[in-house]
């Protein structure tokens, strides 16, 4: 998937919850930041987050 969203192939990732992401939040965050440079949109349902309506610094905890 990382490959795919480096060429641009994807522009909006849907998860459950974070921890789908990663595990470590620091790498979590490292993630949602090359998304958000990207301009991939990242929706995690169970924690309420749309990243098209800004950037949450607390999320990862």
């Amino acid at each position: 998937m990382m490959n795919e969203i480096k060429v641009g192939n994807i522009g909006t990732i849907i998860i459950k919850d974070m921890s789908r992401l990663g595990r470590d939040y620091l790498v979590v965050g490292q993630i949602q930041e090359m998304l958000r440079q990207k301009g991939v949109r990242l929706i995690s349902i169970n924690d309420n987050h749309d990243s098209s309506k800004g950037d949450d610094d607390f999320l990862l905890f």
